[in-house]
């Protein structure tokens, strides 16, 4: 009959040493745990009163995904890719990615409807 082969011994990891109330070092200068306490407290507070930036809108994008141009189109992808290769759609490739510009979702739009 046929052996089983031995199971790999399993290392025990070395438990850590828990962290010690020791002078924090920054640089080569040493604080103590209050000052590092005061410090963590002072920068949490000055978060706290912060207020959030509000959305920087831009321009909107001249040239859509295929994904959103089948979106905002209501065409699936498969089609629009035919209607690109048919010439019927024109589309801008950018290295890999294939881009349609907005004036084409508006074109699409107006012979569509």
């Amino acid at each position: 009959m046929h052996e089983l082969p031995a199971e790999p011994r399993r290392r025990r990891r070395k438990a850590s040493a828990p962290i010690s109330p020791s002078p924090a070092l920054i640089g080569s200068v040493a604080f103590s745990p209050a000052a590092v306490e005061q410090l963590a407290d002072a920068i949490a507070a000055r978060l706290q009163s912060r207020t959030p930036a509000a959305p920087v809108e831009g321009p909107a994008p001249a040239l859509l995904t295929v994904k959103e141009f089948c979106a905002r189109a209501s065409i699936c992808r498969t089609t629009a890719y035919e209607l690109a290769k048919d010439g019927r759609l024109q589309t801008v490739k950018i290295g890999r990615s294939v881009r349609v510009p907005v004036t084409e979702l508006a074109r699409f739009e107006r012979e569509i409807a």
